[in-house]
């Protein structure tokens, strides 16, 4: 069993996460101390997804198109990603339930902000008090002004306010707050504070506000800012509004990202990692397969029961990665073979002498891959450079299989194995452009494949079997187009002939997704599954520690006391086990479905992803505090714990407890009369046997 501990991580980030957001938007220059780790979710029936999936043509508006801060951000701005508000979207995900629920959890967060701002900022609402509208846009962006910086923003109810905000903070901090007009624009520094000066400025323009924290001169880059005109913000970008559009979904969520400009302003990090001319290395790698010009969005919305992503990879008409990627017409042929409810799905169409030769200007060449073509034009009779006349570029992987958990936890480890191994198949998919030619590749690598691997491999009409250890029989068969290797021969006949198949046993949401016709990549994964096979399976290796044998002794009340404390540990091990059952299954009904796939399109590549749950999204924050809640008890429960332990080993070291007492009798729960069996020390010689003396020789003669 995986330690809970170790995936609560996700669940205490997202919590601190978050508090830090609220806090910087404020202007804080700290990290908030870290909540209550998180654990335990509240049981709620799955809800049938409703929406349909599309890329584009949706009638929402990504929340970037019309965004006030892009007036003020440069042209060169690396990335930017932004909610539509603060309240808006923890609504959606429940926060205001979760914190009427569980308000311990908000407790230490609270308490921080509320030391540094003056106002408890946990209640969404209460950010008006400090000058920041909750409902409006809010989101960060990376410059490459300053060498290197990051800019917070959100959308200003009161300059005033958020003024005297920053000041109370300033003097906090131990310095003063300095504001300067300029153009239209207020540039907000603290000074006294060497490191706060040089890195941190604050500027507010309009409904703008905005925190910038630079490598260099953060209040020049505030400068800068404040007295942009049009023509050289970001708002003059034409293609982004048009590039956000066309993906539809991003009313409640986006992202867009300027692949060049985000290079340029990471080259300290990538010189400091990789060497000085790292960017260098970078560039030529991305443009020989992006191309110039080369952006990627992202739109993301909050349904009822998924979250919904659709992106774009837009990259000019002849950029080389538009040559990788086939637009072929019809269902991609790993999906024929989910006959069974799917665990995990991959597949893609590619070129793959396009891909053959990308993947060989990545690494320069060398003298190792010429052996190896050598070596594969000799023993095989393959040329490298001529792959697509054995194969087309269709790839496929799927993993299918159901299992009962329950069920898994009542058998033995041994059983348990074999059951989940015989529940378990699946196929692996290549598509073939010359059968004959596959054939003899196959052929000539069991000549020259170790002897066990030949010996598992027989020849049968039509493909092979393969006899894999600790598994089963597969079944491998060579058709007209594909090479299909599959758990069970029924599996590789629905491949071979492309039978209709309706995914079972996969939500709607993720279904629509994989079920397009023209995906050039898909892949989906049952989160939920394998979260249950992890986590709440009980391990068959795990034992809970030994407890120190009770001494032989005659002191009944000792050993009474010892029995008592005994049984308290027991108890509490059970409670610290039931917690721990609850927060697994709250990971569990957290976990869904997610599918992907992408399309090559004419503008770019375009992708959509959903995310399912078993539940409603509106019980995120509500699963995560709880989820919170439960791991402090656990806590509580763990403290207890150690502290009876402790009582029982410092009862257990009394010098009384080491002897007993003269005609008294040991005490045993369910038996207290037992006879002590003295103890007689053995001879000596029983421990050390005499040895053997041998006979004095005689004296020499004379």
């Amino acid at each position: 069993m995986i330690p809970v501990r170790r995936l609560i991580l996700p669940s205490r980030f997202l919590v601190a996460a978050t508090s830090a957001f609220m806090a910087l938007q404020s202007g804080c220059k700290k990290d908030p101390a870290p909540p209550t780790p998180g654990t335990s979710l509240m049981p709620a029936a799955p809800v049938a997804p409703t929406t349909a999936l599309r890329i584009a043509g949706a009638a929402e508006t990504p929340v970037l198109t019309n965004l006030p801060v892009l007036a003020i951000l440069p042209t060169t701005t690396a990335a930017i990603g932004a909610i539509d508000g603060i309240v808006p979207m923890f609504t959606r995900l429940g926060y205001l339930e979760a914190a009427k629920v569980h308000p311990s959890v908000l407790t230490p967060v609270a308490a921080f902000l509320t030391d540094y701002t003056g106002v408890d900022l946990t209640n969404l609402e209460r950010f008006t008090e400090v000058g920041i509208d909750p409902h409006g846009p809010v989101g960060v962006a990376i410059l490459r002004e300053g060498m290197f910086s990051v800019a917070l923003f959100a959308t200003v109810s009161d300059a005033g306010k958020l003024a005297t905000t920053l000041g109370a903070i300033a003097r906090k901090a131990g310095g003063s707050l300095s504001s300067e007009i300029v153009g239209d624009a207020t540039v907000h520094r603290i000074t006294g504070r060497r490191r706060m000066e040089d890195h941190y400025a604050w500027v507010v323009r309009g409904k703008v506000g905005m925190m910038i924290a630079s490598v260099e001169d953060a209040a020049a880059v505030a400068r800068e800012a404040a007295s942009r005109v049009a023509a050289t913000s970001l708002a003059s970008n034409a293609a982004l509004p048009t590039l956000l559009s066309d993906l539809g979904r991003g009313a409640h969520a986006a992202l867009w990202l300027d692949v060049e400009n985000l290079v340029a302003a990471s080259a300290p990090a990538l010189r400091n990692m990789f060497g000085d001319n790292a960017r260098e290395r970078v560039e030529s790698l991305l443009s020989s397969t992006l191309g110039d010009d080369t952006a990627i969005a992202l739109g993301i919305a909050v349904r009822e029961s998924s979250v919904e992503l659709s992106g774009r990879l837009a990259h000019a008409p002849g950029a080389p990665i538009k040559s990788l990627l086939k637009r072929d017409a019809g269902r991609p042929a790993i999906m024929h073979a989910l006959i069974k409810p799917p665990l995990v799905v991959a597949g893609c169409r590619c070129d793959i002498q396009a891909l053959y030769r990308a993947a060989r200007k990545l690494v320069g060449g060398s003298e190792r891959q010429d052996v190896v073509a050598s070596f594969a034009k000799t023993m095989l009779g393959v040329d490298v450079e001529k792959l697509n006349e054995h194969f087309s570029g269709e790839l496929g992987f799927a993993v299918t299989g159901t299992f009962d958990v329950a069920a898994l936890d009542r058998m033995s480890s041994a059983e348990s194995e074999a059951a989940l191994k015989s529940s378990i198949g699946g196929a692996i998919v290549v598509g073939v452009t010359d059968a004959a030619r596959v054939k003899s590749l196959v052929d000539g690598l069991l000549r020259i494949a170790p002897e066990p691997i030949r010996n598992s491999v027989k020849e049968v009409p039509g493909g092979w079997t393969i006899d894999v250890p600790e598994w089963k029989v597969v079944t491998a068969r060579l058709g007209p187009d594909l090479l299909v290797i599959a758990s069970d021969a029924d599996t590789a006949e629905s491949v071979l002939s492309r039978k209709p198949v309706k995914i079972p046993g996969m939500v709607a949401d993720a279904a629509a997704v994989l079920e397009a016709d023209d995906a050039a990549i898909l892949g989906a994964l049952d989160l939920r599954a394998f979260v249950d096979l992890l986590l709440r399976r009980e391990s068959k290796y795990a034992t809970d520690p030994a407890m120190p044998a009770i001494p032989a002794t005659a002191d009944t009340a000792l050993l009474a006391e010892i029995e008592a404390k005994k049984k308290a540990i027991d108890r509490l091990r059970q409670d610290e086990k039931a917690k721990e059952k609850a927060i697994e299954a709250g990971l569990s009904g957290l976990a869904g479905v997610w599918a992907g796939r992408a399309v090559a399109g004419e503008k770019g590549i375009d992708g959509v992803l959903t995310a399912t749950s078993p539940h409603p999204t509106r019980e995120f924050f509500p699963s995560l505090f709880a989820m919170a809640a439960a791991n402090e008890a656990k806590r509580a429960v763990r403290t207890d714990l150690w502290k009876v332990e402790d009582e029982l080993r410092e009862l257990q070291s009394r010098p009384r407890a080491l002897a007993p007492a003269e005609g008294s009798v040991p005490f045993e729960p369910g038996n207290p009369v037992m006879p002590v069996e003295p103890i007689v020390p053995p001879p000596v010689n029983a421990i050390v046997p005499a040895l053997p003396v041998a006979p004095e020789a005689p004296p020499p003669p004379g």
